[in-house]
Formats: structure tokens, sequence, C-alpha cells
């Protein structure tokens, strides 16, 4: 007898032994002439009273066989229950009423049904209420026909949460072949659903968005294209993004700024963000943008991907010009006013003092004009100063200047200018071309200007010219 089961074979012996006519059964391991041990059934019967016998009788059978195959099974099932019980899927079992009569961990945690050999309920029970009119006749054709069936459906769990899963069910016979039911699977997707759910919106929202979006790979190769950067870059959309050169849609010193300066940041920061210039490839016009470059990284810490985030700045950039404009020219008469005026001098007087030459300044003054303004009015004045800005203008040459100071003082500046003899030349040019007469709806007027000039050779301060230039406009005019 196998050591391990030698006390409970005594103690079973010793109890049929002590008890006239008693009989006992038991399986236990003994040894067989070939050294190993074999599974035995043993049949004892105390006989000791009968006088035909005298002695305890011994039958016993070699149940090996028998055995082994308990064993395995026993093994099988303990390795399926392992299987069930940890895996990441839900498995369950139907009757052939629909009813669950076993579910794994798994299922459970998705449902909230009890444990893993639960009282039988219906399986529509723990579907959601929207999804049971498609699920039940599939179900029904799958438990009567014997045949598979896979699907999506939505799951509620004990706590009222939805699970949208994959499912399937696959006939369940008996030994004799017989459909007794169904075994079945439940993969949850709510987490994949959600993320694709997340996805389709995000992307919709960029489709719909008018900012430019492009995503490239860490090479700068393009991936995807939103519709606003399809329509900026000229692209249609079944165009393969991946074939396009990014070089040849931004401007060769947007390109150059790209390369140098917003690539680098992006690989050591993460993030770039500035001002760019866009080229459409076809019509060549260019578009000012508010370019953000941001990287993703990957695990290992590199760059997986790099998504460019355009705003067009055009009318933005049209706006701050027109204010500009706004900011520095007279609103009267549409010439520049003091700050721009002083800030061409200074330009002008450095490339003087640079290549040689000299620089006037011509200080025009209206004559009488305090006269128009007290007897025709204010209306006629500013018609007045409008025309006197015109002809003004007319009279110099395109690098030349004019701007007004302000009431009724004119500024010229005139570069290049050959000496004092080309000086006075200008200025009985200027003098000529604003002198005549001006209708002043119905009312004329003459007018004539006072101007005086200075000339510089581009030692000399701005203020200084201007300074001199109008002492010389006021020493004319008295």
């Amino acid at each position: 007898t196998h050591p391990l089961d030698r006390a409970r074979a005594d103690q079973v012996f010793l109890d049929v032994r002590s008890t006239p006519g008693a009989a006992a059964e038991l399986e236990l391991r003994a040894l067989r002439g070939d050294g190993d041990y074999a599974w035995m059934e043993v049949r004892l019967q105390n006989l000791l009273d009968d006088p035909a016998v005298g002695g305890i009788v011994l039958h016993a059978r070699d149940v090996s066989a028998r055995r082994d195959a308990e064993l395995a099974l026993e093994a099988s099932e303990q390795l399926f229950r392992s299987l069930a019980t940890s895996a990441p899927i839900g498995i369950f079992r139907l009757d052939l009423e629909g009813r669950i009569d076993f579910a794994n961990d798994r299922f459970r945690e998705i449902t909230g049904v009890g444990d893993d050999r639960v009282d039988p309920i219906d399986a529509l029970a723990v579907v959601h209420p929207d999804d049971r009119a498609a699920l039940i006749p599939q179900w029904a054709e799958a438990l009567r026909s014997g045949t598979e069936y896979r699907g999506s459906f939505r799951l509620v769990g004990g706590d009222g949460v939805v699970h949208q899963v994959v499912g399937q069910t696959s006939p369940l016979t008996d030994e004799s072949g017989a459909l007794v039911g169904a075994v079945g699977t439940v993969l949850d997707v709510t987490d994949l659903v959600d993320a694709r759910q997340n996805a389709s919106r995000f992307q919709s929202i960029i489709e719909s968005t008018s900012d430019i979006v492009v995503i490239t790979d860490r090479d700068g190769v393009p991936q995807y294209l939103n519709r606003a950067a399809r329509q900026a870059m000229g692209v249609s959309a079944d165009t393969e993004v991946r074939s396009l050169d990014a070089s040849s849609y931004f401007t060769p010193m947007s390109w150059r700024r790209v390369l140098e300066e917003a690539y680098p940041s992006v690989v050591a920061d993460g993030v770039w963000n500035g001002e760019l210039e866009l080229v459409h490839p076809v019509e060549g016009t260019v578009t000012p943008v508010s370019h953000v470059m941001l990287a993703s990284s990957d695990p290992d810490g590199g760059i997986d991907f790099v998504a460019s985030i355009s705003r067009d700045m055009s009318d933005q950039k049209s706006l701050e010009a027109q204010l500009q404009h706004q900011a520095d020219h007279d609103e009267l008469t549409g010439l520049p006013n003091r700050k721009p005026l002083i800030a061409y001098l200074e330009a002008a007087l450095a490339n003087a003092h640079r290549f040689g030459g000299s620089v006037a300044v011509l200080f025009v003054d209206l004559d009488h004009f305090k006269v128009v303004n007290d007897s025709v009015g204010h209306h006629a004045g500013d018609q007045l100063l409008r025309v006197l800005a015109e002809r003004l203008a007319g009279a110099l040459r395109p690098h030349d200047r004019a701007g007004r100071f302000g009431g009724d003082e004119f500024v010229a500046i005139c570069p290049g200018i050959g000496g004092t003899d080309e000086l006075a030349r200008l200025a009985d040019r200027v003098r000529t071309a604003v002198r005549g007469s001006v209708d002043l709806d119905g009312d004329e007027a003459f007018v004539t200007v006072s101007i005086g000039a200075a000339l510089g050779t581009g030692v000399e301060r701005p203020s200084d010219l201007l300074r001199d230039a109008d002492a010389a406009m006021y020493e004319a005019k008295a």
C-alpha cells in the first residue's frame, strides 16, 4: 500500500474486523510487480463468524484507467475554472430558456450578477432596454438552431453603469450531442468606443475650424491636413499628403525660421509659437499667420508627431495697418503727421551722412488762413487745407515726403538736394504749385504760402533742421 494511503487503509481494516458482518469499500494505491503503484478499488467484508469462511474477504480491482480519467477531468475543470476566473473577458452559460446559470468574475464585474454559480436569471435582464428588441430574435434563433451569435450590444451593471460590449455565443451540447444551451463571452469595449467617439468628435471639430491644422511625423513629413489646411494649400481631399513638400508652402524667410528657430524649439521644449507667412502654391498669395507647433512624445521620450496650428492674421494685420496709418497720418488731409515725418528725416540725414549729399526741410505755412476760417467758416478752412495738401504733395519729387504738423503748418522732407540753388528752385516750385484760387463751395479764395527752408548734410539733428526751417518760415512771413 502507498505510504500516503496506508493509515486510511489500516483504519478501514480495523473498523471492518471489529464488527461481524461489516463491509467497506475504499480506493488506494497498491504496489505492482513492475514497481509502479496502481489505483485499486478494494472491498472488505468481515466473515469471521461464517463457519464456511472464518475470515475477512477482500476483493480488489484495478481502476487506474478510470482514476486517471477522473483526475484528468478534474484537472481540466480546474484549468477551465482558473482560466474563466482570470480571463479579461466575461464568460457566461445560457440554458435553453435563455437564462444565465454560470458567470465568471469578469462577467459579474460588468453586470453585477451573483457568484459564479448563479441562480438562473434571464439574460436579457442585464441587457440595456434599448438593445433588447434587436437581441431577442437573434439569441432565440441561435439557441433554436444551435448556431453561433456575434454582435455588439450594451450591458447594464448593478450600479447602473452602461458597458458597450462585443458578444459571442456558441452552442453547448451534452455527451449525446443534444443541444443543452450556449456558452458566451463578452468583451467590454466601452473605453475603446468612448475613445473612438472622442476622436471622432475631435476630428469633427478640427475639420470644422477655420484654423489650419497640419500633423507631421518627427521628420516633418505631413500625415494629416484638415479642411482649412487643404484649402489654404490647394490640396484636394484625395491627395496623398505624405508626398507634399512642406517647404513649398512657406515664404523663404518663414521656412528658414521654421528650420532655424521653430523646430529646434519644439525638439527642446515641445512647443513654439510665432508669426509666419504661408504661400498658396497655385495662386501665389501670401497669408500672414499666427503659428503654433506642439510636439507629442513617444514612450521613449522622443518626438512621435508634431501638430501645427496656423490662424489667418490677414484681417488682424489689415486692421493693425489701418490703425497704424490712422496713428501716423493726419485725419483731415491724409498726409503723414509729425512722428513718421521725423522718422523719415532721421533716416534721410543718416543716409546723407553715410553716402554724402544734403537733406532739405521746407516749412510751408498758409497765408491768411485765420481770415478764411473767420469769414467763410471752418468747413471752408478744412477744404482749403485739403487743397493745399494735395498741391504740396503734387509739387514734390517721388522720394520726397510731405506732411502736416498741425493747424496750417505743412512740412516737406526732400533728400538729395544739391545745394542752396537747388533748394531755392524747389521752394519756388512749391510756392508756384500751391499758389492760386480755390473754390470754397461758391466762395473763392486765393491761396498763397510762406515757405522757410533749411539744408542739412547729415551731421545735424532733426530738431535742429526743423527749428531752422520754422524760423526761416516766420522770417519769410514777416
